[in-house]
C-alpha cells in the first residue's frame, strides 16, 4: 500500500482569541461584530472552516473529493476547532486514510494567527495525540512551513500567511483578485469566504453558470458605467442649467432602467445559488454511499483480511517453534551448564568434562538456531509480502470505489452544464 501520509494543516487567523486554561474556549461573543478566523485541515482529505473568535466553527468547506466523502453526513458547525480536528482525524481513520497498521502517519500543523497561536496549536495537538494514543496509532504531529509563499509575499509587501489565505480565497471565488484582497484585514478576507462554501465540488459549474447570466445582463453593466460617467460629468459640470437638466434626466432614466435590470439579475443569481445548493445536497447522497463503501472496505481489511493473515502467521510461527523444541531445550541446558561451571568447586577432571559437554551442546544449538532463523525469516518475508499484496489490493479497491464516484459526479456535472447552457442561452 502507498505510504500513508496524513498532513493536517491548521490556519487560524484571529485578532483577539481568548482562553481559560487548557482547551476551554470562551463563548458568547456577538457574532455580528467579532473577528472571524480561517482554519484548514489536510489529511489528503482537505477541509476548511471559518471560525469565530471563540474558536467555534461557523462554516465548513470540503476542498477535495476525499473531504466531500468524509463530511457528507456530518455537520461540524458549532464545535470548537480542536474538537473538529479530532473528529476529522477520526473520520479519516474510519475510512482508511489513516492506517493503524502503519508507522508513517504524519500530522503537520500550521497555525497563522495574530494572537493565541500557541494555545490553538497545543489544544489541537493534545486532541490528535490523545486520539492516536487511545486507538494505538503511530503518528507524528509537527508544524508546516510556508516557505513556498515567501518570494511572492515579499514582492507584494504582505506576509506569507496572508498570501496563503488570499490564494485560497481566489481558488474558492475566482471573481476575487489579489489587488483587492491584499489591502484587507485577515478577518475581512475570511468574512468574504464565509458565504462561498455552499456548492463544494460544483463550484466551477456554479461560476460558469453565473458567467452566462452576467453575459445576458451586459446592458446592465454598460448602464452602470454610463451612470458613473454621468455622475462624474455632473460633479464637474460648468454648462447651462438646461444642459445640466438634460444630463440629470438622462442619468435618472438610466438609473431607473439599471435598477429594473439589477433586480432581475439579483433574482436570477439568487435562484442559481438555491439551484446549486439543491444540486449539491443531492450529490451528497452519492458521497454518503461512497463513504459507507470505503468504511466497510477498511473494516473488512483491518478486522477480517489483515487479521486472518496475522492468525496464519502466528500459527505458522508456532509450528516452527514446535519443530525446534529440541533447540529451545538445548538453550536451557546450555544456560544451566554455564551456571554450573561458573560455580563449580569440584576437581579439574569434572570441570573439563562439563566444558566438553557444553561445547558439544553449543555447537548443536548453533546449527539448529541457524536453521530456525532461516525458516523464521522466510516466514516473516512471506508474511510481509502477503500483507503488502493485501494492502495493494485494498488500495486498488478503494480507488475503484472513488473512481465510480468520480464518474457519477462528472456525469452530473455535465448534465448541469448542459442544462445551464440551454437555460441561459435560451434567454438571449
Amino acid at each position: 500500500m502507498k505510504k500513508l501520509l496524513a498532513i493536517i494543516t491548521v490556519l487560524a487567523m484571529s485578532i483577539s482569541s481568548l482562553f481559560i486554561g487548557g482547551c476551554d474556549f470562551l463563548s458568547g461573543s456577538d457574532s455580528k461584530n467579532q473577528e472571524v478566523s480561517y482554519v484548514s485541515l489536510t489529511i489528503n482529505p482537505e477541509v476548511e472552516f471559518t471560525v469565530s473568535e471563540d474558536n467555534v466553527i461557523l462554516s465548513v468547506n470540503p476542498i477535495n473529493e476525499d473531504a466531500e466523502i468524509l463530511l457528507s453526513d456530518i455537520d461540524l458547525s458549532g464545535v470548537t476547532i480542536d474538537e473538529a480536528a479530532e473528529t476529522f482525524v477520526e473520520l479519516a481513520t474510519e475510512s482508511g486514510y489513516i492506517n493503524s497498521e502503519s508507522e508513517d502517519n504524519e500530522v503537520t500543523v500550521d497555525i497563522i494567527t495574530e494572537s493565541g497561536e500557541e494555545e490553538i496549536e497545543s489544544c489541537i495537538k493534545q486532541k490528535i495525540n490523545k486520539f492516536f494514543e487511545d486507538n494505538k496509532i503511530t503518528g507524528v504531529v509537527k508544524r508546516e512551513s510556508l516557505k513556498e509563499y515567501k518570494a511572492e509575499a515579499d514582492a507584494l509587501g504582505i506576509s506569507v500567511q496572508k498570501l496563503k489565505l488570499i490564494n485560497r480565497a481566489i481558488e474558492i471565488n475566482p471573481e476575487l483578485t489579489v489587488d483587492y484582497l491584499k489591502d484587507l484585514k485577515l478577518s475581512e478576507i475570511v468574512h468574504l469566504l464565509k458565504g462561498q462554501y455552499s456548492f463544494g465540488i460544483l463550484k466551477d459549474e456554479f461560476f460558469a453558470a453565473k458567467a452566462l447570466i452576467k453575459a445576458n445582463y451586459a446592458e446592465m453593466f454598460t448602464l452602470e458605467e454610463e451612470i458613473d460617467a454621468l455622475k462624474n460629468q455632473l460633479e464637474n459640470f460648468t454648462g447651462t442649467d438646461e444642459e445640466k437638466t438634460v444630463l440629470e434626466n438622462s442619468k435618472d432614466e438610466k438609473e431607473a432602467a439599471f435598477e429594473l435590470l439589477k433586480t432581475a439579475y439579483e433574482e436570477e443569481i439568487e435562484a442559481l445559488k438555491e439551484e446549486y445548493e439543491a444540486r449539491y445536497e443531492a450529490l451528497k447522497e452519492t458521497f454518503k454511499q461512497t463513504k459507507n463503501a470505503l468504511k466497510n472496505k477498511a473494516e473488512k481489511f483491518n478486522n477480517e483480511e489483515l487479521a486472518a493473515l496475522k492468525t496464519q502467521y502466528q500459527a505458522a510461527k508456532a509450528l516452527i517453534e514446535t519443530n525446534y523444541a529440541n533447540m529451545f531445550s538445548l538453550e536451557t541446558e546450555i544456560e544451566a551448564l554455564e551456571a554450573q561451571i561458573e560455580l563449580l568447586l569440584e576437581s579439574d577432571e569434572t570441570l573439563a568434562g562439563l566444558q566438553i559437554t557444553l561445547t558439544e551442546k553449543t555447537e548443536a544449538y548453533k546449527i539448529l538456531k541457524a536453521a530456525y532463523d532461516v525458516e523464521l525469516e522466510a516466514l516473516k518475508t512471506a508474511y510481509e509480502e502477503s500483507v503488502c499484496a493485501l494492502k495493494s489490493t485494498y488500495e486498488t479497491a478503494k480507488e475503484a470505489i472513488k473512481s465510480q464516484l468520480r464518474e457519477q459526479i462528472e456525469t452530473a456535472k455535465q448534465q448541469y452544464r448542459n442544462e445551464d447552457t440551454q437555460k441561459r442561452q435560451g434567454k438571449n
